[in-house]
């Protein structure tokens, strides 16, 4: 899965938001934002994937939306962490030897694909 498709995801499944594009004011050039479900402008550059931010943004609103909690643990040396979240039933990880902003994806994709 790319990030751009991590991004999307996370954007969609955990905000509610979607994507429209944004047109310079002489309609030549335009670019992707990202709206809420009243339309209002939310981001343009939206990137959990790369953005250790949002990525916590992102697993807070989820794990307090779903009443349910996370662990966060690192594993060694470099980039080599694990993201767990804890549904009623048994944890969801991430995969090992990813760096902070991939576990938590990773995890937070994992988690929505079992709900």
């Amino acid at each position: 899965m790319t990030k751009d498709e991590i991004n999307e995801i996370i954007a969609t499944k955990i905000w509610g938001w979607k994507k429209s594009r944004l047109y310079s004011p002489d309609r030549t050039e335009h670019r992707w934002g990202w709206f809420n479900d009243t339309d209002d402008f939310v981001f343009t550059d939206y990137t959990p994937a790369i953005n250790w931010v949002q990525a916590f943004e992102a697993l807070e609103k989820f794990c307090k939306d779903k009443k349910t909690t996370y662990s966060i643990i690192y594993c060694g040396e470099g980039n080599d962490y694990i993201c767990m979240i804890f549904s009623s039933s048994h944890p969801i990880p991430s995969s090992k030897n990813a760096d902070i902003c991939q576990a938590i994806c990773n995890a937070l994709i994992e988690a929505l694909e079992i709900k």
